[in-house]
């Protein structure tokens, strides 16, 4: 039972990544989007290399999680 739910569980992340991939590809292209129209004026360019750090790891993180 338990050996079958894995193996059902793995071929879903075999599955997935892929998707994954292209949900975090287009998160990151409208946050990227959304960062330069509504901080560009007001962060310098330090500021916004942080923010996008902090957005990969965001995404990192969920890409682990699910």
């Amino acid at each position: 039972m338990i050996k079958n739910n894995n193996q059902k569980m793995l071929m879903i992340m075999i599955k997935r990544p892929i998707m994954l991939m292209m949900m975090v590809m287009i998160t990151i292209i409208i946050m990227n989007q959304f960062i330069h129209q509504k901080l560009a004026f007001h962060l310098p360019k330090l500021k916004r290399w942080k923010m996008m750090k902090i957005l990969l790891l965001i995404c990192k993180l969920i890409f682990f999680v699910i």
